[in-house]
């Protein structure tokens, strides 16, 4: 039997931790001699992988099972799932440099061999601002040939999957759960067309695992660990999000997060990790700099750079134009002339709530729209103004 063969039994053996075998290769890759532990006694396996004797009991009990490891086996060819291990030349090396690395990893799909890879996380409660924003950052991303990174749960992570394949990307899922009991049931087309599309679905999880809460904090270290840099689009003040983000941090990752209302609950995770010190991100360029990417100059910035200076010279002759969809802001009685006409002065998000009927993810998404044309911006006390 291979070591490959020999480190999935050991992976698929209860109460035996990944992280125990990620050490014990690592503490000693040259002193285990894997072909022979199962001709070890307890106390062979206890001095050789430096455990205590109960798991180096439960590891010799666990090798007796050779049943064990043919039903992985027969499933994953069953099934068309591809499985490595940490001994492997095909295991992917980012995650070699991660601490406490998975033993083994399983994957439908293309091999997760690109090093040009970006986790997009944030809350399942995402709302509208949220899919804006990330439909906004991934052409870009997917542009210079990055991969998105994202969990495969519902919210941030589907639309983060959903906006690659529209911009003709690849996308890995990871899962919580084994490959072969994934969720959330309602994401089912969304994985098979990542699969169908050259992208990846992966897990670190033995194939029938469940999906039980305590896997997905080992999910989002698989996560950050996977990519150069964590994007955080909506995250409460505490949830698996921020969990994400500081497993990046301590993998000497990047952080960004996207900055919302100060309202919004949705946002606070986000203004958390950027008062500690994730970078402020409105914009795919800020990642791609980052990166040592050579980005030009985007059109659209030279656009409002010269309406603005235009606005200064000709301010009659410019107003309307600047403030397009609407001809005449005065009579305008869409959502858009009503806020542009009340931001005349600084106006909080409460009153343009108050004046506009909407709801404040509806108002959320337009305000960041009107943003990123130009059309206002916020002051230094939150405060929402015509530019």
């Amino acid at each position: 039997m291979h070591n490959k063969e020999i480190l999935l039994h050991l992976s698929l053996i209860d109460e035996i931790a990944a992280a125990t075998i990620a050490m014990a290769v690592c503490k000693k890759p040259n002193a285990i001699f894997l072909h022979d532990i199962y001709k070890m006694s307890a106390v062979d396996i206890m001095h050789s992988f430096d455990i205590s004797h109960v798991t180096a009991t439960k590891i010799l009990q666990g090798l007796t099972d050779t049943k064990l490891l043919a039903h992985e086996q027969i499933l994953a060819q069953k099934y068309n799932i591809q499985w490595s291990t940490v001994i492997c030349p095909d295991y992917p090396e980012a995650l070699k440099n991660i601490h406490l690395m998975p033993p083994v990893i399983y994957w439908q799909g293309q091999a997760p061999t690109s090093s040009k890879c970006v986790a997009i996380v944030g809350s399942r409660k995402a709302n509208t601002y949220g899919q804006q924003v990330i439909e906004h950052l991934v052409p870009p991303l997917v542009q210079y040939g990055y991969s998105i990174i994202s969990g495969g749960a519902l919210g941030a992570d589907a639309m983060a999957h959903h906006a690659t394949l529209k911009a003709g990307g690849k996308t890995i899922a990871i899962l919580g759960s084994g490959l072969l009991r994934p969720l959330p049931h309602s994401n089912k087309r969304l994985f098979e067309e990542i699969v169908s599309n050259d992208g990846t679905m992966l897990s670190t999880f033995p194939l029938q695992t469940e999906a039980f809460p305590h896997n997905f904090p080992a999910r989002n270290r698989i996560i950050s660990g996977l990519s150069c840099g964590t994007i955080v689009v909506q995250a409460a003040a505490r949830s698996g999000t921020s969990i994400t983000a500081h497993f990046a941090l301590e993998q000497g990752k990047d952080v960004f997060a996207v900055p919302g209302s100060i309202y919004d609950e949705l946002s606070a995770g986000c203004h958390a990790l950027i008062a500690q010190g994730a970078k402020i991100t409105t914009h795919a360029d800020d990642i791609l700099r980052e990166f040592g990417e050579n980005i030009p100059e985007a059109p659209k910035d030279n656009a409002i750079k010269k309406a603005k200076e235009t606005h200064i010279s000709k301010p009659q002759e410019t107003q309307s134009s600047l403030f397009e969809p609407a001809k005449a802001v005065a009579n305008d009685t869409s959502p858009t002339g009503i806020i542009l006409r009340h931001c005349a002065k600084p106006c909080s998000v409460d009153d343009l709530m108050v004046e506009t009927g909407l709801d404040l993810p509806s108002l959320n998404a337009l305000l960041f729209n009107l943003r990123l044309d130009g059309k206002i911006d916020q002051n230094f006390t939150g405060m929402w103004q015509r530019q």
